[in-house]
């Protein structure tokens, strides 16, 4: 999706995705706080503060901004890793606690029970492998909702679940914010 692309959800929500800052505080803003960073941060070219600092500044600008989680990109990103404990969950802590109800923890719900469910609701025929099942037993999100094994980029059934958990919480939590 690049800059300036619109969805839309039956009729009941148009988000508009932009990369950079806008001035048009009214408008409420999703972010992605997920980076390719990682490699730039074991590599000592980039900070987690940075990025810290980054989505905060966002925030700021854009006060109405909604913030959903960095993704984990499965078993060598599980909890106990260099890059889970020291990146991922550390970027993910702070948008919990400063952003409260603005923070929306898909990588959480992704490695949930629930979402192997809700994959059913896409696809009547989706069976979860014992992969999965072990992803989800060990707090990370499942192969069956990545684009590849090892990446981060969720493949058409992650998307579809990454949107019904934020199209979810637009319609409950975040519905003030619209």
């Amino acid at each position: 999706m690049g800059e300036g692309s619109e969805i839309s959800y039956d009729g009941y929500v148009d988000i508009f995705s932009t990369n950079g800052l806008s001035s048009r505080k009214k408008s409420l803003y999703l972010v992605n706080a997920g980076v390719n960073d990682e490699p730039l941060i074991e590599a000592g070219e980039r900070s987690v503060d940075e990025i810290i600092g980054w989505l905060k500044s966002i925030s700021m600008v854009c006060p109405k901004s909604v913030f959903w989680s960095m993704l984990d990109r499965g078993f060598h990103e599980r909890p106990g890793t260099n890059r889970r404990d020291e990146i991922i969950d550390v970027v993910n802590d702070y948008l919990a606690s400063e952003m409260g109800i603005r923070f929306l923890n898909v990588r959480a719900y992704l490695a949930s029970e629930q979402a192997l469910v809700d994959a059913l609701e896409y696809n009547p025929s989706f069976t979860s492998t014992q992969d999965d099942e072990d992803a989800v037993a060990g707090d990370y999100c499942p192969p069956s909702f990545r684009a590849s094994s090892g990446t981060v980029h969720l493949n058409e059934l992650g998307h579809y679940l990454q949107s019904k958990f934020i199209l979810q919480a637009l319609r409950t939590t975040l519905s003030d914010l619209l």
